[in-house]
């Protein structure tokens, strides 16, 4: 099989949305893997980080002249996507164009229902990536590839799911030699909160076991982890390669294995590695001990975010996240004693949800040690088990892409209307935050004094609105 010239493009359209300009992980793994198995020559084009739009981005791609265009982007980015595959399409007819990434869960027909793409990836993308460039050098066999969306005879059609990669150890670490890293340092990135503007993403674990209905399934429901060692050795080629100085682990569950977790904070010690950690997800709370949390200060952890999601147990159940909240708050509380930087994560309009339980969330979360929380509406993305929940009760979850932004509260799922749950949604902002003793301790424990500016400004967009309560006549709201 011949190399081919592969173009890998993440998507954005920079006027309508941009969730951050950090490095783009699942398209350099991907690189990585397509030059490891093939030889071939991989291109890298990061839209968000070049600001530019679906039209702006066409001439380089056409420029490029690749025999596969990839793109990927996240289901916020799928407009900008569709817009891409139009214009690429109809300036280059023969173009090959396959999407990946976030942008394919739960619905890969639609993306390539309209027949601008040609194949859509499913989950992780590495194996099923490469057995198309196969197809597409030899038998063109594409019922053959696992893991893929195409459109035979005009009908999109989902081929059978592929078995996750069970060695990531055998992966070859990211390509991030394709970009120029240095410029990731200072745009729009993925936690505001910083201690080290150098900073690379991390993945050592993919997949989860528990089966919370809101959460997306790329890298499956089986937990994957990579040895100690590996993680390590990566960790260290870019502290000493790459000149990276804070490590952001992006995990689904990065402390399911309680001894391995341990493993590589106790080898960033002994290593001297020297590197601040953050983790912005990935921390799994009520499984979290005293010894885990001592190793993470050893190791430079400075923050640690924990998803708590909802106050109330009834809510735990049904939404499948069955968090020990009694156990989460004395996990925060012993966070917080070791002066690591703490942020919970909280989701209302879940369907049955009444407003009592809302309240119960918010008075949760004001019983904490918490530093800082994220307020949100829970978005019923296409695939879920929330979203076919909501569909079994009659809700309407035939959303535009515009309503799955986590910061607004379109169309909540338990019928509160819009406006309301946007003032309480405020109204829980100010409650938490207007503490000044939460306010000090959190001033304190800031790794950068000059960014709380700019974090008050956000408090203020967030909470300007006063706070609300419609009247309701039943107790649950459908």
């Amino acid at each position: 099989m011949a190399p081919k010239r592969i173009l890998l493009v993440r998507a954005c359209d920079p006027r309508e949305y941009v969730f951050s300009t950090c490095p783009p992980l699942g398209i350099l793994y991907l690189a990585a893997y397509a030059r490891k198995t093939g030889g071939h020559d991989v291109r890298i084009l990061d839209m968000p980080l070049e600001g530019l739009g679906p039209e702006e981005a066409l001439p380089r791609i056409l420029a490029a002249e690749p025999d596969v265009l990839g793109i990927s982007g996240t289901q916020f980015d799928l407009p900008a996507i569709r817009r891409l595959a139009v214009l690429v399409k109809a300036a280059r007819p023969t173009q090959t164009i396959v999407v990946g990434g976030p942008a394919t869960d739960g619905d890969p027909e639609s993306v390539v229902a309209d027949g601008n793409v040609d194949f859509a990836v499913i989950g992780e993308g590495e194996e099923t990536f490469r057995h198309l460039l196969d197809e597409l050098s030899g038998r063109e066999d594409y019922a053959s590839v696992p893991g893929l969306a195409w459109v035979p005879n005009g009908h999109p059609v989902r081929n059978a799911p592929r078995a996750p990669i069970e060695d990531l150890d055998a992966l070859p670490f990211p390509a991030w030699d394709l970009l120029d890293l240095k410029k990731y340092f200072s745009g729009i990135r993925f936690q505001m909160i910083y201690e080290r503007p150098e900073y690379m993403l991390l993945f050592t674990s993919r997949g989860c076991s528990w089966k919370c209905t809101f959460c997306h399934d790329i890298f499956g429901k089986t937990f994957r982890a990579r040895s100690p060692e590996n993680v390590l050795d990566e960790i260290a080629l870019l502290r000493g390669t790459f000149g990276i100085r804070e490590m952001l682990v992006v995990d689904d569950t990065f402390n399911l294995d309680r001894e391995r977790a341990k493993a590589i904070l106790r080898g960033i010690v002994e290593r001297r590695l020297d590197v601040r950690l953050n983790f912005p997800c990935g921390i799994r709370g009520d499984i979290v001990d005293g010894e885990t949390l001592d190793l993470m200060k050893r190791s430079g952890v400075y923050r640690l975010h924990y998803a708590i999601e909802s106050g109330s147990p009834r809510l735990q159940k049904r939404m499948r996240k069955h968090a020990r909240l009694d156990r989460l708050k004395e996990i925060i509380a012993e966070t917080d004693a070791r002066d690591i930087l703490t942020q919970g994560f909280f989701l209302f309009g879940f369907p049955t949800e009444t407003w009592d339980e809302m309240e119960e969330t918010v008075d949760y979360a004001l019983s904490t040690r918490l530093h800082t929380a994220q307020f949100m509406v829970v978005k019923a993305f296409p695939g879920t088990g929330l979203w076919h929940e909501a569909k079994t009760l009659g809700i309407p979850v035939e959303y535009d892409t515009a309503d799955y932004a986590y910061v607004k509260s379109r169309r909540p799922l338990n019928g509160v209307p819009e406006d309301a749950m946007e003032r309480f949604v405020r109204g829980a902002y100010r409650r938490f935050y207007l503490d000044p003793k939460r306010m000090a301790r959190c001033v304190r424990l800031h790794p950068r004094k000059a960014q709380m500016l700019r974090l008050a400004w956000l408090f203020a967009r967030r909470a300007v609105l006063p706070n609300g309560r419609p009247k309701l006549t039943k107790r649950r709201i459908l």
